[in-house]
């Protein structure tokens, strides 16, 4: 019946797994975005047992397949463990074996598989479809089966097997909710809680009660959107897609290698010397923000008992017996790495620090030397590869160049074991911290090719709330179209030909044809100023106007003298071809090969650069990175600009004619 149910539960995820890779496969050319998302997740469990467990965690690994913008369903495997110490007195066992009076600790590991529906609430909460939050219930159901089990009872006797092992198995329901975080559009950060219901009573290694053992497991995690972009989100994110045209070039590095030295401290009522520690680290990038890091690492823990020692050793090694003690340890491990930079509201300049948190797992081999208060001695004790310890850290790194940085942090182990000081008596678990300095190496990067850490061309300018509001949007610079036609017109041609109607005034010049006075004074009437106009007939005078308006003609030069007549743009230069276009730089006509490097130069950067020339009368070149009538994509542009590119960087209108 149970190589059955191993049987049928396999049978259920592979007829799963066919159908979510057929689904797939037809959705492909009818819908472009994507549907699966992998999850990783890690929990803490509270339990509601007999013998409730200590401090233990639940690591989740799955996939999931979006079948509506609401609707999706995935696999999920479970490993989960649990352990406790009662304290209870040595006796005899009970009438009924395994009551929680007779059992003194246990230490139980158990495997699950789940089948999960999720739904998301924010359409039918109403949220906007700009919030990055997606609240959502979840309900399951699967089989869980023992792991490697480990009791011991009031009897003095243990009962375990140290193998893993698929029998006996169960049925296990989960109904829970929470939210997910819209990271960027390849992560999302989810963080729940879900009630599980098992079929069984022997999580906690006692099964005489008859009382089911179930837990609420409270849990963070991480969501990798398999396939998706900018351009493209997650089926359950569509709402967030963005035009195909402001997509930025790839090309980033993304692998990283770490070497680093430091000093291991281990809390321990024995002692503790100082000692050495080191390892080697691999990280991917699968964005800005997040990655996973792969470690391996030596690390030595070393102290000694300045007490003196008087206690026989009696069963187990306490810390009353240990004189020294010398452990190497080998660990190797996993753990997810976020980029705290990317995250916030306005992040740092390249060549300065990134700031990175982690959190991970991994398992330990250890092999300790000891002294006894007794004189006796214990050489190259083993303990293979059986402790497990929970690590989380923060770490900075320094930019140095293009292909290395220096990096330095901290990390805090949670081992679940009590071996590291050689007194397992103790029953207090051996945890320590890793203070270390050591450098990376940015695989594939080099100069004109960053690694992915150290962009920023992915942030999002519109939220920065430490910008001033640029509702100025017709940034004009002195070099404006707008004012170039008030010098165009020949109005201002006309102008000066008024001063030539008003040269009658120096009419009054020629006064010494007056000269004849007795004229006027035999004709004072009318008849006296009919002469003068004929005085004033004397065409001559015109030519007055030939010589002074020679000193006009230049001004109006500037109408012959346009760049038409000399410049002959390339097909690359045309006039804008949208409304708001956002300007990094303006180049006169004969600077034409400077504005094209700096358009090269713009491209190595991840923009998509144009040159533009508004018309004929135009007498600069305008090197824009967008050209669009969407007013706030172009705000959101510009300051990205003036961060990335140029402080005086501005917006264009171009009103086509």
């Amino acid at each position: 019946m149970k190589t059955f149910l191993v049987r049928k539960s396999f049978l259920i995820a592979s007829a799963i797994a066919i159908f979510v890779s057929s689904a797939v496969a037809q959705e492909k050319a009818a819908k472009p975005n994507p549907r699966i998302t992998v999850d990783l997740n890690y929990g803490v469990p509270l339990t509601f047992f007999s013998i409730n467990s200590g401090l233990v965690a639940q690591y989740t690994v799955g996939a999931r397949y979006s079948i509506t913008q609401d609707l999706n369903a995935g696999l999920r495997f479970n490993a989960f463990g649990f352990g406790a110490r009662t304290g209870n007195a040595a006796g005899a066992l009970s009438a009924t074996p395994y009551l929680p009076s007779d059992v003194i600790s246990y230490n139980t590991k158990f495997r699950s598989l789940n089948l999960v529906f999720q739904y998301n609430l924010n359409r039918l909460l109403g949220m906007q479809a700009s919030s990055k939050y997606i609240p959502f219930v979840s309900v399951g159901g699967g089989y869980t089966f023992l792991g490697k089990y480990g009791a011991y009872y009031i009897d003095g006797k243990g009962v375990g097997n140290p193998n893993y092992q698929t029998s006996p198995m169960w049925r296990s329901f989960q109904l829970g909710g929470g939210v997910r975080y819209y990271l960027n559009s390849f992560v999302d950060l989810t963080a729940g809680t879900e009630f599980n219901y098992n079929e069984s009573y022997w999580l906690d290694a006692t099964n005489g009660d008859k009382k089911l053992d179930n837990y609420l497991n409270t849990y963070v995690g991480v969501n990798l959107k398999i396939g998706a972009s900018r351009s493209h989100n997650l089926l359950d994110w569509k709402e967030k897609d963005e035009p195909e045209e402001i997509q930025e070039k790839v090309g980033y590095s993304r692998f990283t290698g770490e070497a680093h030295l430091g000093l291991p401290i281990m809390f321990t009522t024995i002692g503790y010397s100082p000692s050495l520690g080191g390892g080697l680290n691999g990280k991917y990038s699968f964005s800005r923000a997040f990655a996973l890091q792969g470690s391996f690492g030596w690390y030595k823990y070393r102290g000694s008992n300045g007490s003196p020692l008087t206690t026989p050793v009696i069963g187990l090694v306490d810390n009353d017996n240990i004189k020294k003690y010398d452990t190497w340890t080998t660990l190797i491990g996993m753990r997810g790495v976020l980029n705290l930079n990317q995250l916030g509201e306005k992040p740092n300049t390249r060549r300065t620090w990134n700031h990175y948190v982690s959190a991970g797992a991994a398992v330990m081999n250890l092999n300790t030397d000891y002294e006894l208060g007794d004189g006796s001695s214990i050489e190259n004790s083993k303990y293979r590869w059986k402790t497990q310890t929970y690590m989380v850290g923060y770490q900075a790194k320094k930019y140095i160049t293009s292909e290395y940085d220096f990096m330095t942090g901290i990390d805090i182990h949670y081992n679940s074991s009590y071996w590291l000081d050689a007194a397992p008596k103790n029953e207090k678990l051996d945890n320590s911290v890793y203070l270390y300095a050591g450098v990376s190496y940015k695989i594939g990067a080099k100069y004109g090719k960053e690694h992915l850490d150290w962009t920023y061309s992915g942030y999002n300018w519109s939220e920065d709330k430490k910008v001033v509001p640029l509702e100025q949007v017709p940034v004009i610079d002195k070099p404006v179209v707008v004012e170039e036609p008030k010098e165009v017109p020949a109005p201002k041609q006309e102008v000066p030909a008024t001063p030539a109607v008003k040269e009658p005034e120096p009419a009054p010049a020629p006064a010494p044809e007056p000269a004849p006075a007795p004229a006027p004074k035999a004709v004072e009437p009318s008849p006296a100023p009919a002469p003068a106009p004929k005085a004033v007939e004397p065409a001559p005078k015109p030519v007055k106007p030939v010589t002074p308006k020679p000193s006009p003609a230049p001004k109006a030069e500037p109408t012959p003298v346009e760049p038409s007549g000399t410049y002959q743009p390339s097909e690359s230069i045309t006039p804008p071809p949208m409304k708001y276009n956002v300007i990094v730089g303006c180049y006169s006509l004969n600077k034409e090969s400077v504005a094209r490097a700096a358009k090269a130069k713009l491209e190595t950067k991840g923009f998509t650069p144009s040159l533009y020339l508004d018309g004929s009368y135009s007498r600069m070149l305008r090197l824009a990175i967008i050209s669009t009538d969407n007013k706030q994509e172009a705000m959101d542009l510009l300051r990205r600009a003036r961060k990335e590119v140029d402080a005086n960087s501005w917006i264009h209108l171009y009103n086509k004619q």
